[in-house]
């Protein structure tokens, strides 16, 4: 999603300095979101999602959550995935043995784990712009209170 916040930034006409702002937020937004889309493709409820829950275990994408089964898996798993993988022909039985094979190694957890790290920084990283906002106003208000008390001086 850091593409089209940056080309909104863009067309509203921003200072240079948002695009880092923009793009803090947007990437770790944007890969969990992606993360928690491949969960909903291999785990979702069709009916909830609209999305095939097998669709991208036949249209063969490594999602981490093929990738991490697979590093953690033994050579009888990983054989039983890869045949899986790709596989246009797979029925909802091959893909409840990948799903067992995904959680059995841990994937889904990682998954879920790494999404929940992602969000997290971001809730971090919105809470130091807003410290630093606050800082700021504190900073501008002693600054426009001194030049109060300076206008005072002058005046008796």
């Amino acid at each position: 999603i850091e593409g089209p916040l940056h080309l909104g930034a863009i067309l509203a006409g921003v200072p240079d300095m948002v695009f880092e702002n923009l793009s803090e937020f947007s990437i770790p937004v944007g890969i969990a979101f992606q993360l928690q889309d491949d969960i909903l493709g291999m785990f979702g409820d069709e009916g909830k999602t609209g999305k095939s829950v097998s669709s991208d275990l036949r249209e063969g994408k490594r999602t981490l959550l093929i990738i991490q089964a697979l590093k953690k898996a033994g050579p009888k798993q990983r054989k039983i995935i890869m045949d899986r993988l790709g596989n246009s022909k797979i029925g909802a039985r091959d893909v409840a043995i990948v799903r067992e094979i995904i959680r059995d190694k841990g994937s889904y957890e990682y998954n879920v784990r790494l999404m929940k790290k992602l969000l997290n920084l971001l809730l971090l990283s919105k809470y130091q712009v807003f410290h630093q906002k606050l800082k700021n106003q504190i900073k501008m208000q002693s600054i426009a209170w001194k030049s109060l008390q300076v206008v005072k001086l002058i005046n008796l």
